[in-house]
């Protein structure tokens, strides 16, 4: 990207390596069922009317995220709970 213009429109890209990809979608497949927190974000974006394959590409993304923090950081990684609403 050049200038100070940075593509904030949230498309998909098929930039990096398709393998890592590949690898972030089917874990996030797995994970939607074991992380409370993940499985509350799957459903309100399939609530929103979004895709099976763009939602898990989503949390693909999110989960890169977190690996990227836990490697920064270098501390183990903690699920976290989650917290009841309150209406």
């Amino acid at each position: 990207q050049s200038g100070a213009n940075l593509n904030t429109n949230g498309k998909i890209t098929k930039r990096g390596s398709k393998h890592l990809r590949r690898a972030l979608t089917c874990a996030a497949g797995i994970a939607k069922m074991y992380d409370p927190e993940l499985k509350k974000y799957y459903q309100d974006k399939r609530d929103q009317g979004r895709k099976y394959r763009e939602v898990l590409c989503i949390l693909g993304r999110k989960m890169g995220f977190r690996v990227f923090a836990v490697l920064q950081r270098g501390t183990p990684y903690e699920k976290r709970e989650l917290k009841e609403e309150r209406k």
